[in-house]
C-alpha cells in the first residue's frame, strides 16, 4: 500500500529469551514504509520472531533469527554462598557478562584480580593462595575458592582492565560448637548457614 501513512507497530511474537524488545516500536510509514533502526533484543536465545501490525492489513512476521551475546563490559560474582563458616574452604565464579547481563566471552585473556577477603585460592582444598585469576580467550568464567580465619562482614571485588568491576558481599560466621536451649522439652535444631535454627515448644 504505498500511500499508507498508518502506524505500524513492532512486536516479539516468539520470545524464547524471553526478551525485552526496546526502542521505538511503533512509527508512521511514509509511502507505505516504516523503516526501524533503533531496535534491540537483551537475552540472548535463538528463534526470534518480531510481528510488524498495520491497521487494516494482515500483520507481517519475521523469519526466525538468533541474538548472540554483545562485547563483555562488566565483571559479575555468579556463584557462591553470601554466608561462609570460619574455615570452611567454598567455591566463587565470577564471569564476564555484557551490557544487558549475558554471559559473554572475552576475547582475549583477561587477568582478574580479587581483593576484600583475607585470602583467595585456586584450589579447592584452598592450599594455594592467590589474589590473581585468569578469565581465558574465547571464555566467560573463572573459578576462585576463599576460606576465612574470622568472622565478619566482607565484600569481595573482582578487577579486570577494560571491565567494570563487580562486588559480592559475604557473611563470615564462626561454627557452632555448643547448643543450649531454654524452657520448653521439644524442640528440632538445625545447622544452616553457619546459623542454629530450631523450632518445636
Amino acid at each position: 500500500v504505498t500511500n499508507a501513512t498508518d502506524n505500524v507497530i513492532l512486536t516479539a511474537s516468539t520470545n524464547p529469551g524471553p526478551s525485552t524488545l526496546s526502542g521505538t516500536l511503533s512509527k508512521a510509514a511514509i509511502a507505505g514504509i516504516a523503516t526501524f533502526n533503533d531496535i534491540t533484543l537483551d537475552k540472548m536465545a535463538n528463534n526470534y520472531k518480531i510481528t510488524a501490525a498495520f491497521s487494516g492489513l494482515t500483520s507481517a512476521i519475521s523469519n526466525f533469527f538468533n541474538v548472540t551475546q554483545a562485547p563483555a563490559t562488566k565483571l559479575v560474582w555468579t556463584n557462591g554462598s553470601p554466608d561462609v563458616v570460619t574455615n570452611t574452604c567454598l567455591g566463587y565464579r565470577i564471569s564476564s557478562q555484557d551490557m544487558f547481563s549475558n554471559l559473554a566471552n572475552v576475547v582475549a585473556d583477561t587477568a582478574v584480580t580479587l581483593s576484600g577477603g583475607s585470602t583467595f585460592y585456586s584450589d579447592a582444598a584452598c592450599s594455594a593462595a592467590t589474589n590473581s585469576f585468569t578469565i581465558l580467550s574465547g571464555q566467560n568464567k573463572t573459578e576462585a575458592f576463599f576460606k576465612a580465619a574470622s568472622s565478619g562482614s566482607l565484600t569481595f571485588v573482582a578487577a579486570a582492565t577494560g571491565l567494570t568491576s563487580g562486588s559480592y558481599g559475604v557473611a563470615v560466621t564462626a561454627p557452632v560448637d555448643q547448643i543450649q536451649l531454654a524452657g520448653g522439652y521439644l524442640h528440632t535444631c538445625s545447622l544452616v548457614n553457619g546459623r542454629v535454627k530450631c523450632w518445636g515448644y
